[in-house]
């Protein structure tokens, strides 16, 4: 599956809101997320599902480091509480 140019912006952007030895792990989960979000919406992947397999790969502990960089591209934390929770 390819990911569009506006959610790869985005999670290069995350990225950098967490600490250097994560990243890596968590793009890579991510990215299996993601294929697996798209599996299930015959392939496609829409911004908010792209936005919720990045944030369920991030250790927990980390996750309210990414607010302010999703209010930054207009998104809102609180609506992925689903997703910070699991």
């Amino acid at each position: 599956m390819k990911l569009s140019d506006e959610i790869l912006e985005l999670w290069d952007d995350l990225l950098q809101q967490l600490p250097l030895p994560v990243r890596d792990s968590v793009r890579s989960g991510a990215e299996q997320r993601a294929d697996e979000r798209a599996d299930d919406n015959g392939g496609r992947l829409s911004l908010e599902d792209g936005v919720r397999a990045f944030i369920e790969s991030v250790p927990i502990e980390l996750r309210a480091n990414l607010g302010r960089t999703l209010n930054l591209h207009g998104l809102d934390l609180s609506d992925f509480d689903d997703a910070l929770d699991d």
